[in-house]
């Protein structure tokens, strides 16, 4: 989770890192393949984001490999009230719960697992006497 100010320079980052440090098992990296593709004229493509995650107090950025890359605007505020369950009842800033529904459950559950374990069952098997 970061500040919204940051997201596009640190995605920028991210996306150059992807695409020219990461190599495969031949050392090339994804701008070599797309030269070989494309030619010389071949253009890496950056990352548009939309307005308001650089706007937004906090973003949540997971990159998980089988969703992608996923960013959420005001996940601080997921992430608190998970922290201090006492915070659902607050009213947050309006809009904030105007937003479309989540396509995904992958960042709500892992701030979850970060707070929540689930109970170990005591030793002995669990059986009574």
């Amino acid at each position: 989770m970061l500040p919204g100010a940051e997201l596009a320079a640190r995605m920028a980052a991210y996306w150059r890192f992807r695409v020219h440090e990461v190599r495969d098992a031949e050392g090339r990296s994804a701008v070599d393949h797309l030269g070989e593709r494309y030619g010389a004229a071949a253009r890496v493509r950056g990352v548009d984001l939309p307005a308001d995650l650089g706007e937004a107090d906090t973003v949540g950025v997971v990159d998980d490999e089988g969703e992608g890359n996923c960013c959420w605007a005001d996940f601080g505020v997921v992430q608190a009230t998970v922290a201090d369950p006492a915070l659902a009842g607050r009213r947050y800033k309006a809009g904030w719960f105007e937003r479309p529904v989540l396509p995904s459950v992958t960042p709500v559950s892992r701030v979850l697992a970060d707070h929540y374990r689930p109970a170990r069952r005591p030793s002995g098997g669990g059986k009574r006497r």
